[in-house]
């Protein structure tokens, strides 16, 4: 048996999250996962679901009023964490549509940690190695929205340039000397 919770105390809802990683990710992967977010004006609610009074799924809705896309009102939910069950991710999306809807929202984007200055975005495919900017997230977190009907808003990609070939020697060399200070 679930329990569903919505939880407006963002220090309330970090424990559930501490909770949750804990549990579910390997103790190397912590060091990615953080939630300073929570922290945010922007921050609504965490939308919380419990299973013998431990955290299987759980998101945070965020208000941004600058952000918009397609109509007057967008939320936007973030901090997705859930275990590979689509029972339990449909509940968890069900609930956050719900909560979305009763605050007046015409649009909903996720994975989006209150705005785009933050960890915000899930990989498409599995990686071997982070970059400092990426969170570690279970890669079934994709499948459980595109199960539920969300469609893919916007890709990025990643790489690394290890020798600045890239660049021409000029912009190089002042990239080279900023850094070095």
């Amino acid at each position: 048996m679930y329990v569903l919770r919505n939880i407006r105390d963002a220090t309330q809802g970090l424990g559930y999250y501490l909770r949750f990683i804990e549990k579910h990710y390997a103790a190397e992967c912590h060091a990615s996962i953080n939630f300073f977010d929570l922290a945010s004006p922007y921050y609504l609610e965490t939308i919380l679901v419990l299973q013998d009074d431990a955290p299987v799924a759980l998101c945070s809705l965020f208000s941004n009023p600058e952000l918009f896309l397609d109509g007057p009102k967008m939320l936007c939910f973030g901090y997705y964490e859930c275990v590979s069950d689509a029972e339990v991710a449909e509940i968890l999306l069900k609930a956050l549509e719900s909560a979305a809807r009763a605050e007046g929202c015409a649009t909903l984007v996720g994975p989006l940690n209150g705005s785009t200055w933050n960890n915000y975005r899930f990989s498409l495919q599995p990686i071997d190695r982070l970059y400092f900017t990426e969170r570690h997230h279970h890669f079934c977190y994709n499948e459980q929205l595109i199960a539920h009907g969300f469609q893919i808003l916007a890709h990025y990609e990643s790489r690394i340039d290890s020798d600045l070939k890239m660049m021409e020697a000029r912009k190089s060399q002042q990239v080279h000397t900023h850094w070095r200070g």
